[in-house]
């Protein structure tokens, strides 16, 4: 951490949840320039239209992988993205990710830091 910056670690209490959503994704290389401009002309504006949405991170971990890190405030709102992530990915099969793999949980704790 950079001197200067200031960090919050928070524990999540019975009231405040948070739900994260982990997709792994392996593409063929040859479609990535065209995958991401679908991202973020098509998957970008599901995600902001999904109720209880919180933040999104989409991780470059090689050059024909992804992974894609969503926060949302239930388990029902990851499940909701999910649903449409799916409805999306029907739609060009060839612009997608080959092997898919999701993991999901409740949030615990989380760090932030003032950039």
């Amino acid at each position: 951490m950079a001197a200067g910056m200031e960090f919050a670690l928070m524990a999540l209490d019975q009231e405040t949840k948070m739900y994260g959503v982990i997709q792994r994704c392996t593409f063929n290389p040859e479609m990535s320039d065209r995958l991401y401009l679908r991202i973020k002309e098509e998957l970008i504006p599901i995600l902001l239209q999904t109720p209880g949405f919180i933040a999104c991170y989409w991780l470059e971990s090689g050059p024909d992988a992804s992974t894609v890190l969503g926060i949302f405030e239930s388990q029902v709102n990851a499940e909701s993205f999910l649903g449409r992530f799916t409805a999306f990915a029907q739609k060009g099969l060839a612009l997608l990710p080959v092997n898919h793999d999701i993991s999901h949980g409740e949030v615990k704790t989380y760090v932030v830091c003032g950039l």
